[in-house]
């Protein structure tokens, strides 16, 4: 049996030149990528930053207008629970508002009816008196 011998083949200088060249422009290309997405980072914080500190001026404002618009509210009802609120006028206030306009309206009627009326009847004052 006889031991075969491969022969080295010398790599020549060119190729370690070219292969140095090529490593170099990707290590330029990665540096650049890091570089850009490191920007990219930095602008997102500072959107997120700005939107969080926009947000917390939207709920102060709503908060504000909350406050508002529940001043607004007759006073029984900015007293009233949440839950009774909602199961008493399911939540809407027009129907507290119908529901108190309507009470008003009949307690007119009933001072309309019930107000003493004066009729001169055979030259006697009559008050007249609604049942």
């Amino acid at each position: 049996m006889a031991t075969v011998m491969h022969a080295q083949v010398p790599v020549p200088m060119d190729d370690d030149k070219e292969n140095t060249a090529q490593n170099h422009r990707v290590d330029l290309r990665a540096a650049k990528l890091r570089s850009v997405l490191a920007d990219f980072d930095l602008r997102v914080e500072m959107n997120c930053t700005k939107m969080k500190e926009e947000l917390s001026e939207l709920v102060a404002d709503l908060r504000s207008q909350l406050e508002i618009e529940i001043m607004k509210l007759p006073e029984g009802v900015r007293e009233m629970p949440m839950k009774e609120f909602m199961s008493k006028y399911g939540g809407d206030v027009n129907q507290l508002f119908d529901e108190n306009l309507k009470r008003m309206l009949a307690q007119l009627n009933v001072n309309n009816t019930t107000t003493n009326h004066t009729s001169t009847t055979n030259g006697l004052n009559t008050k007249l008196v609604a049942p």
